[in-house]
C-alpha cells in the first residue's frame, strides 16, 4: 500500500544518492512511519529542496494514498499531479500477510540501493502561527513486485536516481508522468519482522528479522 514505512538514512547519505541539501532541516529516523507522522521528502519550487511533510493529504485518514492508474482523474489529486508532485525518502516499507486470524508483517527493501524515493503528490500552505509552509502529502501506488505480489496486492511507486528529477520536473507531460509509474523492475529482499508497536517505534531492532519463528500450521487446523 504501504500502511508504514521506514526511513533512516543521514544528512549524508540523502545529498550523496539525491544530490539535494539537508542543511536547513532536521532529519529524524523512524522505522515505523505510519500516516499522520512527519515524513521527509522533495518538492521542486525554484529550486530542490527537503521539507518535512505531513503524511496526509487532507484530514480524511483514507488520503493518505492515491493509485497511480487514477491519480490524475480524482478531483481531489488531479491538479497536484501535474503542478505539486514530490518524493517521499524511504529505505523500505511493511506490508502485513493475513494467515487465519493472523497478520505477519514483512519488510522490503531493495536489494541494491540502500534508500530509494516514493512518488507522491503534495499541497502547501503558509502557518501563521509557526511563521512557515506546510506540506502534506499522499504517496503513489502501483501493481506490486513479484515479490511484493505474495503478501499484497499494491506497492508504493519507486523511483530510481534518474525518475526522481524527470517526477519533479514541471515540463513533463501527463503522458511521460504516467509512464513512470510503473511497478518497481529491480530485485528486492523481503523478511518478517516482528510485531510493529502502534506508537513509536524500536530503533533498528524493528526492521530486523523476527527472532522467534512462527509454529508451523499442522493438518488438522485446514479442517
Amino acid at each position: 500500500m504501504p500502511s508504514r514505512f521506514a526511513f533512516f538514512s543521514s544528512k549524508d547519505e540523502i545529498g550523496s544518492f539525491f544530490g539535494v541539501s539537508s542543511e536547513n532541516i532536521e532529519i529524524y529516523p523512524y522505522y515505523n512511519l505510519k500516516p499522520t507522522n512527519r515524513a521527509t521528502g522533495i518538492v521542486n519550487e525554484e529550486d530542490y529542496k527537503l521539507v518535512r511533510m505531513y503524511w496526509g493529504y487532507t484530514k480524511g485518514f483514507q488520503s493518505y494514498k492515491a493509485r497511480s492508474e487514477t491519480v490524475h482523474e480524482k478531483k481531489l489529486f488531479r491538479k497536484a499531479f501535474i503542478e505539486k508532485r514530490c518524493v517521499i525518502l524511504a529505505n523500505g516499507f511493511f506490508e502485513w500477510e493475513h494467515s487465519g486470524k493472523e497478520r505477519i508483517p514483512h519488510y522490503f527493501s531493495l536489494k541494491n540501493e540502500p534508500l530509494f524515493g516514493i512518488a507522491g503528490v503534495y499541497n502547501s500552505y503558509f502557518s501563521e502561527e509557526e511563521s512557515k509552509m506546510k506540506y502534506k502529502c499522499a504517496v503513489l501506488t502501483t501493481k506490486p513486485h513479484p515479490v511484493v505480489e505474495k503478501i499484497f496486492h499494491r506497492m508504493p511507486v519507486i523511483l530510481n536516481k534518474k525518475q526522481v528529477a524527470n517526477w519533479l520536473d514541471h515540463e513533463k507531460t501527463q503522458e511521460e508522468l504516467s509512464e513512470m509509474l510503473k511497478p518497481y523492475e529491480g530485485e528486492m529482499n523481503s523478511w518478517i519482522v516482528d510485531s510493529l508497536p502502534s506508537k513509536g517505534d524500536n530503533g533498528p531492532e524493528t526492521i530486523k528479522p523476527a527472532k522467534k519463528k512462527r509454529p508451523k500450521k499442522t493438518l488438522s487446523e485446514f479442517f
